[in-house]
């Protein structure tokens, strides 16, 4: 995965079940198109489309002032649950700097806990809304 902002690129490994649904969408899309994710005229979606397709599905669920990088953070806080160590959570967030990592993780408790589920709320909503589950 490429990044924006200067970050390292690295491989994001896909569970089955994500796999299973994007299996799903294009079985669902006209024969021979050519993205998996597509703005309703059919070209490639792009970063301004994704961060409309997730603001649509947060405020479905009446949140605001969500945008895509509440994705990556949500993401870091799962694979913490998830009990993945610091120095793989950094390769997969593509810091080069371990310290990035583990200043993200030291936030207060009570800080994480809110800003945590607030992400979760939105990656849900985000899940559903494209793809439809």
């Amino acid at each position: 995965m490429l990044r924006r902002k200067g970050s390292d690129g690295s491989i994001q490994p896909l569970a089955g079940s994500e796999i299973r649904a994007l299996r799903r969408i294009r079985r669902e899309q006209p024969a021979g198109a050519r993205y998996v994710f597509m703005s309703e005229r059919g070209a490639p979606l792009s970063a301004n489309g994704f961060f409309k397709t997730l603001s649509r599905a947060a405020e479905s669920i009446g949140m605001r002032d969500v945008h895509p990088h509440l994705l990556r953070h949500a993401t870091g806080f799962k694979l913490v649950n998830d009990g993945v160590d610091t120095r793989t959570l950094a390769a997969y967030l593509g810091h080069r700097q371990i310290a990035n990592t583990e200043g993200e993780l030291a936030r207060p408790r009570a800080c994480a806990r809110g800003m945590r589920n607030r992400q979760t709320a939105a990656s849900n909503a985000l899940i559903r809304h494209i793809f439809r589950v």
